[in-house]
């Protein structure tokens, strides 16, 4: 048998298998064949196997393909998988797979590699496994031994390698680098070819003394006749997929026969994918020898099956799969699944919705509970995982995004449907399940709905009339083809400035006491901001507007236009100095006011009073003209009266003279005056000097004759009233 561990292919055309030679290939690993008595024919099994071998190669150290022999029957391992050549009748048989493994340690064999035994008690193990690869079988007294290779390591949880705390093996190492050799420990000199033979910074000194799980199998019940099967249910791991099959519970003897009943079925796409994980290694390597730090480095483990992916920097390596988990296109880190103690999970009763209580926790299930150096927290081990194998939830989430498995099972019988819930939790996915087992006879109904808008005068709709026809998803039962008048309600959920709000009817039928309902919903648009009139804030002469929206849950911030501006005061309005705001916001100006100052009105001067005079036709008074007056108000009094009062003397005048023609000979009078200005509609005056400006008005007297006398010219006059003398003028006919 060709079962080179090497990696080389060995073609059978190398061997003479028709001859007389005294080799013969009987099974070719490396080929995926074997002797089927007249040819070596090409077998699946093998092809598979062998895959899955060198797969182990990469994640484990010193996995080999064996052999043992007896009674006409080789035995090969290959991968966690035994098979039975019967050298006579030419038959390929696989029949033992190891899919799950624990051990107990015996703490008095001093080379804890080799203390290991398998037992079928797992509860009372020390350590277990999962599809471990086989690494030897040997047959001897009647037994079959078989050792089970892991990663468990004696450096594992230990410090040092002195580390007595720990007697090591408390989980297992990973990122085993197939490509290591220590030539050091050979001899070589480092320094002179290393550059030549390369040197790996990731060591496997981890690895040293890995333990096997060694299990004994008594041949007589493995080849006996006499086998007690049952069914067992294999869980995908990474690219193979589940399947059932039957096995001895004695042995572990898989089913060989010709009932095909008891045949292995394979759950087709189950295979699992890689479930990476981040891990910053330290190695037991350094840069120089003298250095007092080791190397360290980044990688991607699967925690299914250890794979590992690393960057390989040689010039021709094929880094795709590192690309991937880098740009994300291959998925890396923990994938939640909620789990829920008892009370902890609320399922709407038609497992539309689902509530997980605080208390409840998010766990990767895929990773949980495995001891590897990646997932424990080990002094030994410096750790960097993507986030947390456990998070604890601390409040209550809510989720409507839930998928029905396809049932299992008749309405006859009771079905079985499992429920696949999907949310977040601070930003984490997560999925959760339910299971759910109707009773025999019982139905899962459902309707499909009809609906009818009802509609107003002008055809705006007001609301939703529905029937529905009833039939079970998985029988004939139902209300048939005739359906049922359904019972709609409205509820709203009024909008608000920036969402939504709905009018959701709900339309509900009863069946076979099952109530089935269906919403509609219609939107209604969020109604938009409505804001108050701004809020000024001032500051060092600038302005911001704050605009609050009327049910407080928005504001809104402008920056003003400000300018400065100076209104002059006036005689008739005061004047004013300030700073105006102007924002302009949704289409509406608003202003404001800020640092005013009023100017006080001007105050003209009280005129200055010149003159009163007696001429002609009345009493001529004369005043200095007032800044800012556009008139002036004469005022007149009798001399002995006290008080001016309704003295004012006709209508002002635009002059700073006024002649009284209403006064009588002989009469005295005092006068005063006020400036006046007018200013849309205001009339304002000036002060007065209230003492006045004194006179006594005489009449020009009114000649009656001019007549030559004896001696002169006898002049003569009308009497005037106060005048107590008079004097008469004259002057040449010529003007002189």
């Amino acid at each position: 048998m060709d079962t080179t561990n090497s990696g080389e292919k060995r073609s059978a055309d190398e061997y003479d298998v028709t001859s007389d030679s005294t080799i013969k290939i009987l099974v070719d690993v490396n080929e995926g064949t074997y002797w089927d008595g007249s040819a070596m024919v090409e077998s699946e099994l093998l092809k598979e196997l062998y895959a899955e071998y060198l797969e182990y190669a990469e994640n484990y150290p010193s996995v080999f393909v064996s052999m043992a022999y007896e009674n006409g029957i080789a035995y090969l391992s290959i991968a966690n998988t035994i098979l039975a050549y019967d050298v006579e009748a030419h038959t390929l048989t696989r029949i033992l797979e190891y899919n799950q493994a624990y051990a107990v340690r015996d703490r008095q064999n001093a080379f804890g590699g080799m203390a290991f035994t398998v037992t079928g008690d797992a509860e009372n193990a020390d350590l277990g496994v999962e599809n471990p690869p086989i690494v030897a079988i040997n047959i001897h007294d009647g037994n079959m031994t078989v050792s089970l290779g892991t990663n468990y390591a004696f450096i594992s949880g230990k410090t040092a390698v002195g580390d007595k705390s720990s007697y090591g093996y408390e989980f297992q190492e990973s990122n085993f680098n197939g490509d290591y050799i220590n030539f050091a420990n050979y001899g070589v000199d480092m320094d002179q070819w290393g550059d030549l033979i390369g040197q790996e910074d990731n060591d496997n000194d981890e690895f040293m003394w890995s333990a096997n799980f060694v299990d004994t199998i008594s041949m007589a019940e493995l080849t006996g006749t006499s086998h007690n099967y049952e069914e067992v249910t294999v869980e995908p791991t990474c690219g193979i997929d589940g399947y059932t099959e039957y096995r001895c519970t004695d042995c572990g003897r898989i089913y060989d026969g010709d009932d095909e009943s008891k045949a292995r079925v394979e759950d087709k796409g189950s295979a699992l994918d890689h479930h990476y994980i981040y891990f910053q290694e330290t190695y037991y390597t350094k840069e120089n020898e003298s250095d007092t730090e080791f190397l360290t480095g980044d990688c991607y483990v699967c925690s299914e099956c250890f794979h590992s992916v690393n960057y390989d920097d040689d010039e021709d390596a094929d880094n795709t799969e590192w690309d991937a988990l880098q740009d994300g296109s291959a998925a890396s880190g923990h994938v939640y699944t909620m789990i829920c103690d008892e009370g902890e999970a609320d399922w709407a009763e038609d497992y539309s919705k689902a509530t997980f209580k605080a208390g409840s926790d998010l766990v990767c299930m895929q990773c949980n509970g495995k001891l590897v150096d990646f997932l424990v927290d080990s002094a030994s081990t410096n750790i960097t995982n993507d986030n947390e194998l456990s998070v604890p939830v601390e409040e209550d989430v809510e989720t409507e995004d839930i998928v029905a498995g396809e049932p299992i099972g008749t309405c006859e019988e009771g079905r079985t449907t499992v429920y696949t819930a999907s949310g977040e939790y601070k930003e984490i996915p997560f999925t959760a399940t339910t299971t759910v087992t109707t009773e025999a006879g019982e139905h899962d109904y459902d309707a499909e709905f009809t609906w009818t808008p009802i509609r107003d005068g002008e055809d705006n709709i007001t609301g939703y009339e529905a029937e529905a026809v009833v039939s079970c998803k998985n029988c004939d039962e139902g209300s048939g083809e005739e359906p049922i008048e359904a019972e709609v309600t409205p509820e709203t959920t009024e909008a608000t400035c920036t969402k939504a709000g709905a009018i959701v009817y709900t339309a509900s039928v009863e069946w076979d006491g099952v109530v089935l309902t269906e919403d509609r919903k219609s939107v209604i648009p969020a109604t938009g901001h409505s804001y108050n009139d701004p809020k000024f804030i001032w500051t060092d002469y600038t302005a911001k507007a704050v605009f609050t929206c009327k049910e407080g849950d928005d504001t809104q911030s402008k920056d003003c236009q400000v300018q400065h501006e100076v209104v002059e005061a006036t005689y008739v309005k005061a004047g004013s100095d300030s700073y105006i705001a102007t924002v302009e916001f949704d289409g509406v100006t608003y202003t404001d006011v800020a640092y005013k100052k009023t100017i006080a009105k001007k105050v003209m001067s009280t005129p200055e009073l010149l003159s009163a005079t007696s001429v002609e036709g009345g009493v001529k008074v004369t005043w200095e003209a007032v800044e800012g007056a556009t008139s002036y108000q004469v005022y007149r009094r009798d001399a002995s009266a006290k008080s001016w009062a309704n003295s004012t003397l006709g209508s002002p005048v635009t002059t700073t003279s006024f002649t009284d023609t209403t006064v009588e000979s002989g009469k005295s009078y005092v006068y005063t005056v006020r400036g006046v200005v007018e200013e849309d509609g205001t009339t304002v005056r000036s002060g007065y000097k209230s003492s006045g400006i004194s006179v006594t008005y005489i009449a020009t007297p009114s000649l009656k004759s001019v007549a030559n006398a004896d001696g002169g010219v006898k002049v003569s006059w009308s009497a005037v009233s106060g005048a107590n003398r008079y004097r008469v003028f004259c002057k040449t006919g010529s003007g002189g």
